[in-house]
């Protein structure tokens, strides 16, 4: 269209021009059949480009209202909701779409209303700042907000909006949205079931604990009840009951002992471990107790790095380990390797423990206790570390979870690895300290 009128503009100057230097011929008495002749020949010419000029433009209407009507059937007929405003706030067309969303019958309902008919108070500040953005001059590609729709309730929305210049003017503001109420409805659902299932795995959990707990005292209970009344009954028994009584309440101890290692309240005897005498120590006493049928192999070098912790407490992490290998090979032949090596985890590389939390960066002492047993499924490694959880009636305790406090009162870390049939890996990762505890030097012979 532009380049029509340029040509018409040209056209009418050429004209003028023509008449200007054959003026003399208009105002001449007589002309030439000749000149004649030119004049009519030159008018020809010009109205055949006028008619060419007038077929293009025809043809560039024709173009343009065809166009014109795509674009507004794509408005139209869009899922996405389309609205549009003046520079003051005033709605000046919206589509089928955005009267769906938000419950209108005709745009005739909104087209000069101000677009706070649709705000939530919520919303107000941001959807000021928006429309300064765009009253600025800026496009925004993508942004969220929250409406109010005809008959009251809230609606949700992602858009992109920009403004439409006219003569280096703004002269109104284009909206697209697609509403995403239902999206942020079933998230709010999930999370709702999300706190509902953790909440009762916690609920779960906490039975298991407590009825463990109760099953272990009141075995305990019933031993020193029983020693007790023995004792009434019979004086000449006190020594054998007494021996009873005491160790009874020794396992009362112990059990009080694990709990508090759950929990990570323990209270910690820092000292140098030389780490693979613990371990090989540990080994030895194991290696007599579990069945013949389970070999434990070892991998380990007096070369690894000492770690400051409490041995009383490290020891007991490395009996669990073992011992849990030995149970999950039961009566078959199997393997068991243990292993230690130094480890440092670099910033910047994630290592992830067995609730998919990043490691920190730092130089690690790692244990690593394989077996070739039964594995375990998802349900048992989610449950692995809850206390009083076993997968076989006997055996009930505070073994794994322990492991996992005292894990956190030396700021260690876990993994896990396991598979139904191939067997499982637990990786223990205790930081190596550059300097001792001070004023403890009469705990470190006895680590």
């Amino acid at each position: 269209m532009k380049n029509s009128s340029v040509k018409s503009k040209s056209l009418r100057k050429r004209a003028e021009d023509k008449l200007g230097a054959d003026k003399s011929i208009y105002y001449s008495e007589t002309l030439s059949y000749a000149k004649t002749q030119s004049i009519l020949h030159e008018l020809q010419v010009h109205q055949i480009e006028l008619t060419m000029q007038n077929d293009e433009l025809q043809l560039a209407l024709t173009e343009m209202r065809e166009h014109k009507e795509r674009l507004n059937n794509i408005v139209k007929y869009t899922p996405a909701g389309y609205f549009c405003i003046d520079p003051e706030g005033l709605f000046i067309d919206v589509n089928d779409a955005w009267l769906r969303m938000f419950g209108y019958k005709s745009p005739v309902e909104v087209i000069g209303k101000h677009f706070s008919i649709i705000q939530v108070d919520s919303g107000f500040d941001e959807a000021h700042k928006h429309l300064a953005i765009l009253l600025s001059g800026e496009a925004i590609p993508c942004g969220e907000f929250s409406c109010r729709r005809k008959d009251g309730s809230v609606g949700y929305h992602t858009f992109s909006a920009h403004p439409v210049v006219h003569a280096d003017k703004i002269v109104r503001l284009e909206w697209f949205i697609i509403d995403i109420s239902d999206r942020i409805r079933l998230e709010e659902e999930k999370l709702i079931l999300q706190q509902q299932f953790q909440q009762s795995q916690k609920l779960e959990s906490l039975g298991v604990l407590a009825g463990g707990i109760a099953h272990d005292f009141n075995n305990i209970l019933q031993i020193i009840t029983g020693h007790c009344y023995l004792l009434k009954t019979d004086c000449e028994t006190a020594e054998s009951c007494l021996s009873f009584i005491e160790s009874s309440a020794e396992r009362a101890a112990v059990l009080c002992r694990q709990m508090l290692a759950y929990a990570g309240q323990t209270t910690l005897t820092p000292c140098q471990v030389i780490m693979w005498l613990l371990v090989d120590e540990v080994v030895h006493t194991l290696q007599a107790t579990i069945k013949q049928s389970v070999v434990i192999k070892t991998n380990y070098s007096p070369k690894t790095s000492p770690i400051i912790a409490d041995a009383n407490q490290i020891r007991q992490v490395v009996t669990s380990l073992i011992t849990n290998a030995s149970e999950a090979i039961g009566k078959e032949h199997g393997e068991i390797h243990v292993s230690l090596s130094d480890v440092t985890i670099i910033t910047g590389k994630v290592v992830k423990d067995y609730l998919g939390k990043a490691i920190p960066a730092d130089n690690y002492l790692c244990l690593e206790v394989t077996d070739t047993g039964c594995g375990m499924d998802k349900e048992t490694k989610r449950r692995i570390f809850e206390p009083f959880y076993t997968t076989k009636f006997t055996g009930r305790g505070l073994g794994m979870s322990a492991v996992l406090g005292i894990l956190k009162a030396h700021k260690g870390s876990i993994q896990l690895s396991s598979y139904l049939g191939k067997g499982s890996t637990f990786k223990i990762y205790l930081p190596v300290e550059t300097s001792e505890p001070a004023g403890d030097e009469s705990l470190k012979a006895g680590c």
